[in-house]
């Protein structure tokens, strides 16, 4: 479970991946609609899966006993069923990994998107241009 006031070692790389993918979008685009904008970057593809090896392995196992993942928002269980997809694609290959092992691998392989929602992206994105990342 996360708790309020966490931080993930892998924020400021999170957050240049998004600022890098948000960048290339305004440079794409014709018009530039912040909506359209934030949108785009939701559903580029990123560096890594955004979410810890830990909180992938509890998941993965959850799955794996059956359980179904009523709780999250679309994005994250979209994630979570893509990680969980690679997982057993990889588990024949590796019989003698760990499970927290496995998940390390596959949450460090790029995505096929942040997963996260636009208004998420706006969010970050607000936050990071306000500096509210810098001294954490």
């Amino acid at each position: 479970m996360k708790y309020f006031g966490s931080t993930l070692d892998f924020i400021h790389r999170r957050n240049d991946d998004l600022m890098r993918v948000f960048r290339q979008k305004l440079a794409e685009a014709d018009v530039i609609r912040m909506a359209d904008i934030y949108k785009a970057v939701a559903e580029s593809p990123s560096s890594r899966f955004w979410v810890s090896e830990h909180r992938a392995a509890i998941v993965i196992s959850s799955m794996e006993a059956g359980r179904s993942l009523p709780c999250m928002i679309e994005t994250k269980r979209e994630m979570f069923q893509e990680i969980y997809r690679r997982y057993r694609e990889l588990r024949p290959l590796h019989p003698k990994m760990s499970l927290l092992e496995l998940a390390s691998i596959i949450v460090n392989q790029p995505a096929p998107k942040f997963y996260f929602t636009p208004s998420s992206v706006r969010e970050f994105i607000r936050r990071i241009r306000n500096g509210y990342y810098d001294c954490k």
